[in-house]
């Protein structure tokens, strides 16, 4: 009896080392592979950033750098030659060539100190009316001429679409100011954040610098010039993944933020955890089958063993 006992045991106990073995095994396995899911997913948000940074910073550059141009053509001018210097026929051909040659910008005009339009692009030129936001033309008195400003999202007069204006006041002779703005459609920029978006479940916002939703990848028009908590800021935003929810879906995962050459402009990248271990679910699964199929294969073994030896056993007692 008792050597029968201590052969059982001997099975059942090889039987469990190897299902030990394996249990652990499985488990490692599948922590690791968690493990390198989340940090795939987080190379790739950062990856997606610093390459979304690099082509909305040109696109910005050029914008930036088409309005000082433009600036620059009235910058020895003065209020009471402001008008006749900015419809001239050389600086209208010029704010028509100038959009034609730039495909982010789509509008660009001259507005005097009341903000009524003195030249533009588009071939009504100054009869066209522009409606900046109160909020955009409040930070514009606030800081001081040359610096470069961006609305929140707004309606064009042009195109009835969604926009975003950029302006910057340039200083005259006599210290009054005129402001130069440039239109730029949402839909374009929002065109530049798609490339190389190509991670499934990816997050891409575009947002001022604590401030409002400006565009986003997946488009969310019921997000767009509302408040996103927590708030994105310049001083947070180092490229450094946070976990925190997404910007988009709300739901827990990681953020890579970074400010754009446009320092009040901050880009996002965010994945969900589920999106980023999704693939590792379906991999965790196969390797719980597997795992699960040689457990299942050790415990048959043993129980075919332990039926042997009570075959044996039955027959040498039959014998005796």
């Amino acid at each position: 009896m008792a050597h029968s006992r201590r052969a059982l045991l001997a099975v059942y106990g090889v039987a469990s080392i190897f299902i030990a073995a394996i249990v652990v095994t499985a488990t490692f396995m599948t922590v690791d592979m968690r493990r390198v899911a989340l940090a795939n997913g987080q190379q790739q948000a950062e990856r997606y950033v610093a390459g979304a940074e690099a082509a909305l910073n040109r696109s910005l550059l050029s914008i930036d750098l088409l309005i000082a141009g433009m600036g620059e053509l009235l910058e020895g001018s003065s209020a009471p030659l402001l008008r006749q210097t900015a419809t001239s026929s050389h600086v209208t051909m010029l704010l028509q060539r100038t959009v034609s040659q730039n495909v982010a910008v789509r509008y660009l005009a001259y507005l005097d100190p009341q903000l009524r339009v003195l030249n533009s692009s588009d071939r009504r030129g100054a009869q066209l009316d522009v409606r900046l936001p109160a909020e955009f033309v409040s930070r514009l008195a606030q800081l001081p001429v040359g610096t470069l400003v961006v609305s929140t999202p707004a309606i064009s007069a042009l195109t009835s679409q969604r926009v975003l204006y950029f302006a910057r006041r340039v200083a005259l002779t006599d210290e009054s100011a005129v402001l130069v703005i440039a239109e730029a459609r949402l839909s374009t920029l929002t065109a530049i954040l798609g490339q190389g978006a190509d991670v499934p479940g990816l997050e891409v916002t575009l947002e001022a610098d604590d401030g409002p939703l400006l565009a986003s990848l997946p488009p969310r028009d019921d997000l767009v010039g509302r408040l996103i908590e927590p708030r994105l800021s310049e001083v947070d935003s180092d490229g450094a993944p946070r976990e925190m929810l997404t910007r988009l879906d709300e739901v827990p995962g990681l953020v890579v933020a970074r400010p754009t050459l446009q320092r009040n402009l901050i880009i996002s990248a965010g994945l969900s955890y589920a999106a980023m271990l999704r693939d590792w679910e379906r991999e965790r699964n196969l390797v719980l089958s597997v795992a699960s199929a040689f457990v299942l294969m050790i415990l048959l073994a043993a129980a075919f063993v332990h039926l042997q030896l009570r075959r044996q056993w039955r027959d040498r007692a039959a014998v005796m």
